[in-house]
C-alpha cells in the first residue's frame, strides 16, 4: 500500500494579473498571442437603434479575444451611409483569467426614413473567417419624434409674430434651437427656404434659458427679417441646422466622460405658411413709393439765416422701423421759390434713415414749408402720411453772402467822429508766464491733500476694528467658508459621500453662527428663519441640513444627488457672504486734475521798468520803441492783460490793426471782463472792418464761467474746491454724528469743482488760445498751399481765425463761419504768445 503525501500548493501572487495585464499593452500581437486562450469572437452592436433622417447612430464590431484584428471592410444597404471612427482596445482580468478584445466603431446615417437590416459582417482573423450578428436601424422622418437622445432633447422651430402679413412688408423672423439634456458643439447658422421672400442674413445668436414642464432647455435664437415679394400663401421653411451631438464611449476603459464620440445631426423644422395679401387700393396716396412700416418724419435746416441765392442745407430723418427699399425719400419740392436738389442719403443712428437736400431759396422767406412721407402701417392696414414741422428760417434779400464781403477790397477808413481808444493802463497789473510751467509746490501741496481722507478712512477702520467685534467674526466666517469649499469638493471629487455630509453639516453650523453672530450650540429650523437672507437660501440651508441627517443615518445616496448638494452647498456659503457683506459704499471723492497752474513769476524790475519804458515813449508818441519796450517784456517770459493792451494801442497808432486786434485779444484772454479791453477793441475792428466770432449759444449755456473769468481766477477757484472736497470728505469719514452734513458739503463741493473744473477743461483744451489767431493784413485764402492755387476767398487785417494745421510755409485757417483754406504763416500769429512766429524774409508786419 503506497500512502501519498499531499503538499498545499502555494497561493497565487495578487500582482500577478496586474503585470500580465500590462505586459499584453506594451507587447503587442506578440504578447496578444500568448494570451489568446480564449476563443476568438466577433459581434456587432447598434446604439441607438431608432434616430431621425439625417442623424447618426454608432456601430460597433468587437472581436473578442485580440487586440490587432484589422477593422472589416462593411457592406450597407442602399441610402446609408459610414464613417470609419477608430479602433478601441481594452484588457479585462476575471478571476486571474485575461480577455483581450478590440472594437472597430462606424458612424452610420441614413437620409431616407425607413428601416435597414446592417449585416451581418465578416471579420477576417489569423486565417480564419468570423460572423457577426445582424443589427437593424430604423430611420424615422425628420421632425417627427424618435427614440433617440437628440430626437427627444433637440428641437428646430421657425416663429414668426404673425403669419397674416401685407405685401413688401418687413416681417422679423426667429429660428431657435431647443437643446435639452445632452450635449452638443459646432452648431451651424441654420439654413431658411422661403420662396417668394427675399431673407436676410441671420445676426449674431442669442441663448437664453427656458423652462416646459420640468425639462429646462438652453435656446440658441437666430434673428432675421424677411420681405414677401408677391401676395399668397408662401411657404417659410423648413428651416434645417446642422450641429455635433457628443455621447459618452461606453465599455471598458472607455466608459469615461473624457472619451466621447461626436455624432452628426441635422435638425430640421416645420414648415409656416405665410398669408400676403396685396397693398389696398382704396386710400393709396398719389405720392406713395412703396413704404411699408411705421415711421415719424424730423426736418432740420442749417443755417437758419442766410441770404437769397445762399444754399441751405435740409437734414430730414425717418425714424422707425419698415422697408425702404427702392422707396423715393422724402424732399422738399421744387416751386417758384426754392430750387432744389436731389436729396442722397447719409449716416445715423441705429433705427434711422438720414437723407441730406440741398435747397436754395430764390426770394426772402421765412420758414421751410412742410414735407411730406407717406406709408403703409401693416398693423393698422391703412395709409399714413407723416407731415414735419415748419421750420422757421430768416432769408434776406438784396444783400451779399459773407463770403463776397471778405473778396470785396478793404475800403478806405473814414475818421470816426467823436471817437478813439481808450488811454494807457498805468500799471503793469498782475504778471502772468507766458508759458505754463508746473509749480512743484502747487502739485506737492494738492498730492499731500489725497493723503487727508486716506488716513481718515484707517483712522475710521481702525477705530472699528477695535469697537466692533462682528468685523472679526465675520473674517473668520469668510475664512471658514473658502476652507469648507474646500474640503467638501476634495470629499466630492474622491466619491466620499459620508466625509462630504459630516463636514458640510459641521461647517454650515459653525459658518452660520460665525457669520451672523448667533449664541453657539445646535442651529434649529426657527434660527434658519430668523438669518437675514432671502427666502430661498434659508429653504436651501434647511434642506441640505436635512440630506446631511438623512445621509448620515444610512440613506444610500448617489453620485447625482452628491453633487447637486454640494452645489447646494456652495450656493448657501455664496449667498450668505453676499447678504452679510457691510453695505458701505465709500464715496470715491472726485480727483481733481493736477494741471500745472499759472505759476507766478519771479517779480523782478526788468519787465517793470520796460513796461514803463513804453508807456514813456508812448506819450512821446515814440511808438515804435514803445512797441520794443512791451515786446521786451514779453520776452523776459512774463506778461499781462494791462501790458497787452498798452502794446495794442501802440500798434494801434503806428497804424498796424492785424497787430492792434491781435494784442487786443490776447488782453481779453486774460481780462474778459475788462470795459477798457473790449471797448478798444471793437472800436479797432470798426477801422479794419473785421467782424468778431460769436460763440454758440450752447457755449454760453453749458460754459458760462469759460467766457467769464480769467484763467488765473478759474485755476484759483478749482485749487480751493479741491482742496473743500477732500476736507469735507475727511470730517464725513471721521465725525460719525456729523457725517451726513459732512458728506452733504462734500457732495456740494464736488458737484461745483466739477462745474468748475468743466469750464476750466473746456477753456484749456478744447478752446486753447494757441489754437487762435488773426490774420495781421488782408490775405487772399487759397484751396491749396501754394502760391498759384486758386483764391477761395479773402480775409481782412485783424480777422479771427482757428489754426487747424501748419505745412511748412503754409497755416490752414478756418473762419467763423465754418470756411476753410491756406494762407501763408507769416500773415497770421496766434494769441498765444509762447508759439513761435514764422518769419520770412521780406513779411509784412
Amino acid at each position: 500500500m503506497v500512502s501519498a503525501q499531499t503538499h498545499a500548493a502555494p497561493a497565487p501572487s495578487p500582482w500577478l494579473p496586474v503585470l500580465v495585464a500590462l505586459a499584453l499593452l506594451h507587447l503587442g500581437p506578440a504578447a496578444s498571442t500568448a494570451a489568446a486562450a480564449a476563443e476568438i469572437a466577433a459581434r456587432a452592436q447598434l446604439e441607438p437603434q431608432r434616430v431621425r433622417a439625417g442623424e447618426a447612430a454608432l456601430l460597433t464590431i468587437e472581436i473578442s479575444g485580440s487586440q490587432d484584428a484589422a477593422p472589416p471592410s462593411i457592406s450597407l444597404p442602399d441610402g446609408v451611409s459610414a464613417e470609419y471612427i477608430g479602433p478601441a482596445t481594452q484588457v479585462t482580468i476575471v478571476n486571474g483569467r485575461i480577455q483581450a478584445s478590440v472594437q472597430h466603431r462606424y458612424s452610420v446615417a441614413a437620409k431616407t426614413p425607413g428601416t435597414y437590416r446592417l449585416g451581418p459582417f465578416t471579420v477576417f482573423h489569423g486565417g480564419q473567417r468570423y460572423e457577426t450578428n445582424a443589427v437593424t436601424l430604423e430611420v424615422a422622418r425628420g421632425g417627427q419624434g424618435g427614440g433617440s437622445v437628440a430626437g427627444e432633447a433637440l428641437r428646430l422651430i421657425v416663429r414668426v409674430p404673425r403669419t397674416h402679413v401685407y405685401l413688401r412688408e418687413k416681417v422679423p423672423v426667429d429660428v431657435l434651437v431647443y437643446v435639452g439634456a445632452v450635449r452638443v458643439g459646432d452648431l451651424q447658422y441654420p439654413t431658411l427656404t422661403a420662396d417668394g421672400c427675399a431673407v436676410e442674413r441671420f445676426q449674431e445668436p442669442t441663448q437664453y434659458q427656458e423652462q416646459e414642464g420640468n425639462v429646462t432647455y438652453t435656446v440658441v435664437r437666430f434673428s432675421s427679417s424677411l420681405t414677401p415679394l408677391r401676395s399668397g400663401k408662401i411657404v417659410l421653411g423648413p428651416a434645417t441646422a446642422q450641429l455635433n451631438v457628443y455621447e459618452r464611449r461606453r465599455g471598458g476603459f472607455f466608459d469615461d466622460p473624457f472619451f466621447s464620440f461626436r455624432r452628426p445631426v441635422t435638425l430640421e423644422s416645420e414648415a409656416v405658411e405665410l398669408s400676403v395679401e396685396p397693398l389696398p387700393e382704396q386710400g393709396r396716396p398719389r405720392n406713395f413709393s412703396g413704404a411699408v412700416g411705421r415711421f415719424s418724419l424730423q426736418v432740420e435746416a442749417s443755417p437758419l439765416e442766410l441770404n437769397v441765392g445762399d444754399p441751405l442745407t435740409l437734414r430730414i430723418v425717418l425714424r422707425g422701423q419698415g422697408n425702404l427699399d427702392g422707396v423715393a425719400p422724402p424732399a422738399l419740392s421744387g416751386s417758384p421759390q426754392w430750387r432744389v436738389y436731389e436729396p442722397h442719403p447719409v449716416a445715423g443712428a441705429p433705427g434711422e434713415f438720414v437723407f441730406e437736400q440741398v435747397a436754395v431759396p430764390t426770394r426772402p422767406l421765412d420758414s421751410v414749408p412742410p414735407i411730406e412721407f407717406s406709408y403703409f402701417d401693416p398693423e393698422l392696414g391703412r395709409y399714413q402720411i407723416e407731415r414735419s414741422a415748419p421750420v422757421a428760417i430768416v432769408v434776406r434779400g438784396g444783400s451779399q453772402s459773407p463770403a463776397v464781403i471778405a473778396a470785396q477790397p478793404t475800403p478806405a477808413q473814414e475818421d470816426a467822429l467823436g471817437r478813439d481808444i481808450v488811454y494807457l493802463k498805468e500799471h503793469p497789473g498782475r504778471w502772468v508766464p507766458v508759458r505754463q510751467r508746473v509749480s512743484f509746490a502747487f502739485v506737492a501741496a494738492h498730492g499731500g491733500l489725497l493723503l487727508l481722507p486716506v488716513a481718515a478712512y484707517f483712522a475710521d477702520r481702525h477705530r472699528r476694528r477695535r469697537e466692533d467685534r462682528a468685523i472679526a467674526q465675520r473674517h473668520a466666517a469668510a475664512r471658514l467658508a473658502a476652507r469648507a469649499a474646500r474640503e467638501c469638493g476634495e470629499a466630492v471629487r474622491q466619491g466620499e459621500a459620508a466625509r462630504f455630509y459630516d463636514l458640510a453639516a459641521q461647517y454650515l453650523r459653525e459658518y452660520l453662527t460665525l457669520r451672523f453672530q448667533l449664541p453657539p450650540g445646535r442651529l434649529a429650523p426657527e434660527t434658519l428663519e430668523q438669518l437675514p437672507l432671502d427666502g430661498e437660501t434659508r429653504a436651501a440651508a434647511a434642506n441640505l441640513l436635512q440630506a446631511c441627517e438623512a445621509a448620515r443615518f444610512g440613506r444610500q445616496v448617489v453620485d447625482a444627488e452628491l453633487a447637486a448638494h454640494y452645489a447646494l452647498f456652495e450656493r448657501v456659503l455664496q449667498a450668505a457672504e453676499r447678504s452679510g457683506r457691510a453695505q458701505r459704499i465709500w464715496r470715491l471723492w472726485a480727483l481733481a486734475l493736477l494741471l500745472p497752474p499759472l505759476a507766478g513769476a519771479a517779480r523782478g524790475a526788468t519787465p517793470d521798468e520796460l513796461f514803463y519804458r513804453g508807456n514813456s515813449a508812448y506819450a512821446d508818441r515814440d511808438y515804435a520803441a514803445a512797441i520794443a519796450a512791451y515786446e521786451g517784456a514779453i520776452a523776459q517770459g512774463v506778461a499781462s492783460a494791462n501790458l497787452f493792451f498798452n502794446l495794442g494801442n501802440a500798434y494801434f497808432k503806428a497804424g498796424h490793426l492785424g497787430k492792434a486786434i491781435l494784442n487786443y485779444e490776447r488782453a481779453r484772454w486774460l481780462a474778459p471782463r475788462d470795459a477798457d479791453v473790449l471797448a478798444n477793441l471793437e472800436f479797432a475792428r470798426a477801422q479794419a472792418h473785421s467782424p468778431a466770432c460769436t460763440p454758440q449759444w450752447w457755449e454760453h449755456l453749458l460754459w458760462p464761467l469759460a467766457s467769464r473769468l480769467s484763467p488765473m481766477a478759474l485755476w484759483s477757484v478749482v485749487s480751493s474746491l479741491y482742496a473743500a472736497v477732500l476736507v469735507a470728505g475727511s470730517l464725513a469719514i471721521l465725525h460719525r454724528n456729523w457725517r451726513p452734513r459732512w458728506g452733504i458739503a462734500a457732495v456740494a463741493f464736488a458737484a461745483a469743482l466739477a462745474f468748475t473744473g468743466a469750464n476750466l477743461f473746456w477753456r484749456e483744451f478744447f478752446r486753447p488760445w494757441g489754437t487762435y489767431a488773426v490774420t495781421l493784413q488782408t490775405v487772399a485764402v487759397r484751396f491749396a498751399p501754394e502760391s498759384t492755387a486758386t483764391e477761395h476767398f479773402r480775409l481782412p487785417a485783424g480777422a479771427p481765425v482757428r489754426i487747424r494745421e501748419r505745412r511748412g510755409d503754409w497755416a490752414l485757417v478756418q473762419r467763423c463761419d465754418g470756411r476753410r483754406g491756406w494762407v501763408p504763416a507769416v500773415n497770421v500769429e496766434a494769441l498765444d504768445p509762447s508759439v513761435p512766429e514764422v518769419k520770412a524774409e521780406g513779411a509784412a508786419s
